[in-house]
């Protein structure tokens, strides 16, 4: 069996409401009626109330290139994976065989994983993963690619580590970059998973699933000054065609029909999103609250986003044993990522 073992999660310390930075956003935008008044709405039916930062809202105005973003990121991130990784580790005993740590924040080369392993004290003979390409679907990317090596015999931890923040571009004010700057937060988050039956979260199964003729759906354009956020308009109308039956196959495969799962763990990549999610499978709001609680509290912080919200439902200890938990994560590519958990 595998476990799901524990989760630790962090934020930095400039944490912002919506109205604070609504603020920020009409002197950004000043001298353009209609983009403010966009920005206004955006801001409104996020979802988003809080959101936290690796700088100041008003630094994020004078953001320039890549070498600034990268020495920020290489700067902060590994002290913001740390606070995650001591949480984690500070609830459980036993050792580390491997480190996963998927960002999509800034390629930096060497990943943070290395920095963070001498924060923590982790010896420096544990083998380690990068992921970077991921993007929102990197939080169960990670945990699959864990549950794969504990099938093998090795546990594995999980670091999730986006400044979303520095992928802001303050020249840039087309519509999908305003709709990013109403959306994503900072973060970071940490997860154990082992080759035991200890729970409180058995993994049953991991799937994933590529839809065709979606590359251009979501991503990054990577242009001379760093990269520009990639979101077309058709992403709820492709998953709302695509995702329900990726999801039945899934659970048939399993033995188990949609009423079969009580708890459903979304990735909120956003309130439309989010929404037609909850349509689309019939679910009351309970089922799902836990990822638009994170989302108001978090905003979308790209692949840490759903291990806080395993962390949200773990915290709450409201499932019974035997309960079934779907964990979805969608990113670039267009992929789709499931994750099916027994509560223990």
């Amino acid at each position: 069996m595998v476990s799901l073992e524990v989760i630790g999660t962090a934020v930095p310390k400039y944490r912002y409401s919506t109205d604070e930075l609504l603020v920020t956003a009409l002197q950004w935008l000043e001298g353009a009626d209609w983009k403010q008044e966009l920005i206004g709405r955006l801001f409104r039916s996020s979802l988003a109330s809080y959101r936290s930062f690796a700088l100041p809202a008003p630094e994020l105005l004078k953001l320039d290139g890549m070498a600034e973003r990268a020495r920020i990121y290489d700067e902060i991130a590994p002290l913001l994976a740390a606070s995650a990784v001591r949480e984690a580790l500070s609830r459980r005993e036993g050792g580390i065989d491997i480190s996963i740590f998927t960002s999509c924040s800034c390629p930096v080369i060497p990943a943070p994983d290395g920095a963070l392993l001498e924060i923590v004290g982790l010896p420096r003979t544990v083998h380690r993963i990068p992921i970077y390409q991921s993007g929102c679907a990197g939080g169960v990317v990670g945990l699959s690619t864990a549950v794969r090596l504990a099938q093998g015999g090795a546990t594995s931890l999980l670091t999730a580590t986006e400044l979303c923040s520095l992928v802001f571009q303050p020249g840039d004010t087309s519509p999908t970059q305003l709709v990013g700057a109403a959306l994503f937060g900072d973060g970071a988050a940490a997860a154990v998973v082992s080759p035991s039956d200890s729970g409180p979260l058995i993994v049953e199964a991991t799937a994933s699933y590529l839809i065709p003729n979606s590359r251009h759906i979501m991503g990054y354009d990577l242009l001379n000054d760093g990269p520009h956020l990639r979101l077309d308009k058709g992403l709820p109308a492709l998953l709302e065609s695509s995702v329900k039956e990726i999801v039945r196959e899934f659970l048939r495969a399993n033995e188990l029909e949609v009423e079969d799962v009580r708890w459903w763990l979304f990735h909120p990549g956003g309130a439309k999103i989010l929404h037609g999610l909850v349509e689309l499978f019939h679910l009351e709001r309970e089922q799902c609250v836990f990822a638009y609680d994170v989302l108001r509290e978090h905003g979308n912080m790209s692949s840490a986003t759903v291990l806080f919200v395993i962390k949200e439902f773990m915290d709450r200890n409201v499932a019974t044993r035997g309960d079934r938990a779907l964990v979805m994560g969608i990113g670039p590519g267009l992929a789709v990522e499931l994750l099916l958990l027994r509560c223990f």
